[in-house]
């Protein structure tokens, strides 16, 4: 059914200062299975997005307490970008 599916994930403190090495591992990961350039630049700006509202408000007042991981699926026609 599913001929080739990987997954590739990272793990970082839920604070301002690991969200780029959250984009960086993204990037890294779709260059890597050839996502072209306009898809990467989305994902960075989602990212982005994403990690900021997970640290606002899933770990208000926690302190960088919390964890962020990202993780990637890769398929032969598509890449689930998830962040947790």
């Amino acid at each position: 059914m599913f001929k080739k599916v990987v997954k590739e994930q990272l793990k970082v403190p839920a604070h301002v200062d690991y969200l780029g090495e959250l984009r960086d591992f993204a990037i890294r990961i779709g260059r890597k299975h050839g996502v072209d350039e306009k898809t990467l630049n989305a994902f960075k700006l989602a990212i982005d997005e994403a990690g900021t509202n997970i640290i606002r408000h899933a770990y208000r007042g926690y302190d960088g307490q919390g964890t962020i991981l990202l993780r990637m699926i890769i398929r032969k026609a598509s890449i689930t970008v998830s962040l947790i």
